[in-house]
């Protein structure tokens, strides 16, 4: 059987949206520590890296699976983890996760519509000559990941008040040079 996601091409690259086994477990393993993100809400709402909280065996193992079968041959490795949550108003800028061979992004809790994820096309020939799209947008859904290129330029919308809650695990994956003989 093969294993591999399927992947949705956008611009020249490919993202893959994978169903997630177990949200509610994961929601319910990470509700403190959202609920804490929820207290602390005078203060930017991301922890990263936190080290009170590990991922899950299986949603780890998830991860590295479904990153592993989409390069191939390389071992692969979670390099960072971090939660977020996003309230109304609220809004991620446009970045970049550098040299990370992927990113994720996991829906822990979502309600509402909007609050997108948006992919901005990096050919920037294409934004001149108008022979492409210039932004992608995902629409995001309890119990989904969205798996991209560390390179790809993306934000997050502004959370309007239709949407009533917008919690994610983010993470980054990279080589794992030590499994290298």
């Amino acid at each position: 059987m093969d294993n591999r996601p399927v992947p949705k091409t956008i611009f020249t690259t490919d993202i893959f949206e994978l169903d997630v086994p177990n949200v509610d477990q994961h929601e319910q393993y990470f509700a403190p520590y959202i609920d804490n993100l929820e207290e602390r809400k005078k203060v930017r709402t991301d922890f990263f890296d936190y080290k009170e909280y590990d991922l899950p065996q299986d949603l780890n193992d998830f991860i590295v699976d479904k990153v592993g079968s989409i390069v191939g041959r390389a071992a692969v490795k979670i390099h960072s983890y971090w939660l977020q949550d996003y309230q109304k108003s609220q809004y991620h800028g446009m970045h970049t996760h550098g040299d990370t061979l992927y990113a994720g992004v996991y829906y822990l809790r979502f309600k509402g519509h909007g609050g997108h994820l948006i992919f901005q096309n990096p050919n920037t020939a294409q934004w001149m000559t108008r022979s492409g799209p210039f932004e992608h947008y995902y629409q995001p859904a309890r119990g989904k990941m969205v798996l991209f290129n560390g390179w790809l330029p993306h934000r997050v919308d502004e959370i309007t008040d239709t949407v009533e809650e917008r919690s994610i695990l983010a993470f980054n994956v990279v080589r794992d040079y030590s499994e290298v003989l």
